[in-house]
């Protein structure tokens, strides 16, 4: 059975890569690099909660962790919208910026308003630093991967 999903997944891939590879930036290529984009902005900050350095005080479920991972996921999933729009549709170089700026701002607002909460001696300047580092990673692999091919 393993085999056999291992097979299919496979060729589901080969098949979206191909056709994402000849594709100009269109719908395909942007949900693609959409969910590449939440990775590798939403992965280190679960980590950094785990490891006790911060966490998000909304209180929207009993449990601190499960709800800093919830409402980070939801704060994530539009701040990736917001991010593949400036690298992936808008192309000038200066557009990059913006969401090192939107990053920035966005995260000192939760730490005015208290909902961002750092431990240990934690602060801002590390969050924007592993921010910095995953917005930087994503355009990079952004512009080095998956060129689409000239016909």
């Amino acid at each position: 059975m393993t085999g056999l999903a291992i097979s299919i997944y496979q060729i589901f891939t080969k098949i979206w890569f191909n056709k994402m590879n000849k594709t100009q930036p269109g719908m395909v290529r942007i949900g693609t690099f959409y969910f590449v984009g939440f990775v590798i902005l939403h992965y280190p900050i679960p980590i950094i909660l785990l490891l006790g350095k911060q966490y998000y005080n909304v209180n929207w479920v009993q449990d601190m962790y499960l709800s800093s991972t919830m409402f980070i996921f939801s704060y994530q999933l539009v701040e990736t919208l917001i991010l593949v729009f400036f690298v992936c549709v808008l192309k000038k170089w200066f557009w990059k910026l913006g969401p090192f700026i939107i990053a920035f701002v966005g995260q000192s607002i939760l730490v005015k308003l208290n909902i961002l909460v750092f431990q240990d001696g934690w602060n801002l300047f590390y969050t924007m630093l592993v921010y910095f580092i995953s917005i930087a990673t994503f355009i990079l692999i952004e512009k080095y991967s998956l060129n689409p091919k000239k016909t």
